[in-house]
């Protein structure tokens, strides 16, 4: 399974854990309901913004969104992301740590490709 079907399949368990349908997920993510049953399906890509949207939404940070070898990956080459995704860091920080996990992933897609 692909790291993109990873994430697809655990957005799809938080959001089901929060009793949210598809249809009900989408209009709080302003997006279609085919585009999330896609984004879950992992057939198309997950843009940071929305990566970040769904973290709020589901009430986690969005390491928990992405696969445990990216976060593993993560934490021995960045630190522990868990903490690093704290509170009291600045929202740009947060992000940085967003990219950095994402690129984890178009890497993995470019070598896939390639």
């Amino acid at each position: 399974m692909t790291n993109l079907k990873k994430t697809g399949k655990k957005i799809a368990e938080l959001r089901k854990e929060k009793g949210l349908n598809q249809t009900q997920f989408g209009e709080l993510l302003g997006i279609s309901r085919q585009s999330v049953h896609s984004m879950e399906a992992g057939i198309t890509d997950i843009s940071l913004d929305t990566l970040h949207r769904i973290a709020e939404i589901l009430e986690v940070s969005p390491n928990e969104l992405l696969p445990n070898a990216i976060s593993q990956q993560a934490n021995g080459n960045y630190g522990n992301v868990s903490q690093t995704i704290g509170s009291d860091k600045s929202t740009l920080e947060k992000d940085i740590e967003i990219i950095k996990l994402k690129l984890d992933l178009i890497l993995e897609k470019i070598d896939k490709k390639g």
